[in-house]
C-alpha cells in the first residue's frame, strides 16, 4: 500500500501520462518491417538528406501505405507536425490527395483532412503545414495534367 505522502506524486504522474492521447495508425512504428521503414525513420527525425537519398537514389515509394492502418508517410508527418518532412515529401512527389485505405475500424483520410481534424486534439491548424499542402496540391495537379 502506498503511503499517503506518495499519493499526490502518484496522481501527478498518472495525470501527466494520460495527457498524450494515442492515435492508432499515426505512429511511425506502423512502418516497421516494411520496404520503407528506413524512410519512415528519416521522416520521423526530419533528416532531409536521408529522405532525398532514399527516394531519389534508392527509389523508395513516397506514397507507400502502411499495411496495418493504410496511412502514408505524408499523413504521419502532418499528424506529427513535422513541417520540414511534410514539405520535403511534397517536393519529392508525395500525393497530398492520396486517400488512406478503408479498413474496418479506421476512417478514410487525406493529409489535408488530417491537418485540421479535431480528433488529433490540436486546437489550431498548423498554417505552415497547410500552406505546404496547398502548394503540394497545386503542384501535384499541375504535374498530373
Amino acid at each position: 500500500m502506498l503511503k499517503r505522502s506518495y499519493y499526490p506524486v502518484f496522481l501527478f504522474f498518472l495525470v501527466l501520462s494520460s495527457c498524450k492521447n494515442y492515435l492508432p495508425g499515426f505512429d511511425f512504428e506502423s512502418f516497421d518491417k516494411t520496404p520503407v521503414s528506413e524512410l519512415a525513420d528519416a521522416v520521423k527525425s526530419e533528416n532531409l538528406k536521408q529522405i532525398d537519398f532514399l527516394i531519389k537514389s534508392k527509389k523508395l515509394p513516397v506514397d507507400y501505405l502502411d499495411p496495418r492502418f493504410g496511412h502514408s508517410l505524408l499523413m504521419l508527418s502532418v499528424t506529427n507536425n513535422l513541417e520540414k518532412s511534410t514539405s520535403r515529401l511534397l517536393e519529392l512527389g508525395a500525393n497530398p490527395n492520396l486517400k488512406s485505405r478503408k479498413l474496418e475500424d479506421v476512417e478514410v483520410n487525406t493529409a489535408m483532412f488530417i491537418a485540421c481534424k479535431d480528433y488529433l486534439n490540436r486546437n489550431d491548424c498548423k498554417t505552415d503545414i497547410l500552406n505546404s499542402l496547398i502548394k503540394g496540391c497545386l503542384l501535384y495537379t499541375s504535374d498530373a495534367a
